[in-house]
């Protein structure tokens, strides 16, 4: 029985790539990408990539309760890899309470909805950075309150 995965930033930099892999691995029966808007397959998935895996879904409230057209999709998956975020650079640009919804808020219903819908184990992997603090009783040299909060997330 093959996987069906779930990929959360499925047009950010991490998430296609994450699909572009997927579509082309034989273990992946199914690839649902979450997103704002439709995810396309890959242009760069290659000859041997079954993008008819690909389901692309469309959420449009991502802290409210998910929409049956959404938990549709969920429903027995295997795992999620999330890839949705703020990076580190676009975070300086905005409000911090914009910047932890979309960080926290998100995942959090995220894991809430998906649980409730998804295989029993379901795996979730959240991709946060590489200098998240892990120890909340330090302070992060720089962006510190961005490092702490991605790290409260996972």
């Amino acid at each position: 029985m093959g996987m069906k995965l779930i990929v959360v930033g499925a047009t950010g930099l991490v998430g296609s790539e994450v699909i572009r892999l997927a579509l082309r691995n034989p273990s992946v029966t199914s690839v649902v990408a979450i997103a704002r808007k439709p995810v396309p397959a890959p242009t760069n998935a290659g000859p041997e990539a079954q993008t008819s895996k690909l389901q692309s879904v469309v959420l449009t409230n991502w802290t409210d309760p998910y929409p049956e057209d959404v938990i549709r999709h969920i429903r027995d998956a295997d795992a999620c890899i999330w890839a949705l975020g703020v990076t580190p650079t676009q975070s300086k640009d905005m409000d911090f309470a914009a910047v932890t919804t979309i960080c926290h808020d998100y995942t959090l219903n995220a894991l809430t909805n998906m649980t409730a819908h998804a295989r029993n184990p379901f795996r979730f992997i959240y991709t946060s950075g590489v200098a998240a603090e892990r120890d909340q009783a330090k302070t992060p040299p720089f962006l510190a309150d961005y490092l702490l909060m991605r790290v409260c997330v996972e």
